[in-house]
């Protein structure tokens, strides 16, 4: 059906970012809210038969009153899905706000050690213009050791933890669902 092959496309697009070198957690983790937001819109334009974002079954089904509300479902079980692949973390989105965008974040909701250095990184001009300019590796790299000692380790020790943690699915839900499959 061309429903299906449409959301495999946009699967595959999120695939897609989630892939490749010096990619950082924080983006890796705006890409998976972004598709999920997609998916929510895609479930309720899909219960109104509204079909803007599935091009091709626009035109194959141009003429014909459809009802496209019951496969929904099949969005909301991919919405469920995603959710629980990637809800760990949701636990880390104040670390991930932080890594993202340090100038954002609410000073008093940061850790106590960084409260001081975010307060100078966000009273600094040049700081401001390097984050907006450079690539957000290269800006926490050029930050000056001993003028943001504890930012400068909290947020390397921040992409380093969550970039060489490793995913372990639960193999025993997994069974349990008979999501599992064996190969040769």
């Amino acid at each position: 059906m061309n429903l299906g092959i449409v959301i495999l496309e946009y699967v595959r697009g999120i695939n897609l970012k989630l892939q490749g070198k010096d990619r950082l957690i924080c983006h890796l983790f705006e890409a998976v809210c972004a598709f999920e937001m997609k998916l929510n819109l895609f479930a309720t334009q899909l219960k109104k038969g509204n079909l803007t974002h599935f091009p091709t079954c626009q035109e194959a089904f141009a003429h014909k009153n459809y009802n496209w509300s019951r496969h929904s479902c099949v969005l909301e079980d991919l919405k469920l899905a995603f959710s629980a692949r990637f809800g760990q973390f949701r636990n880390e989105q104040a670390t991930l706000q932080l890594l993202a965008d340090p100038f954002s974040v609410d000073t008093e909701t940061v850790p106590g050690e960084l409260q001081l250095e975010i307060i100078e990184l966000k009273c600094s001009t040049a700081m401001k213009t390097k984050h907006r300019e450079m690539p957000l590796l290269e800006f926490y790299q050029s930050l000056d050791r001993e003028q943001f000692p504890n930012l400068f380790a909290n947020n390397l020790q921040a992409v380093l933890r969550l970039a060489t943690t490793s995913l372990e699915p639960d193999i025993n839900q997994l069974v349990s669902e008979r999501r599992c499959n064996i190969s040769h």
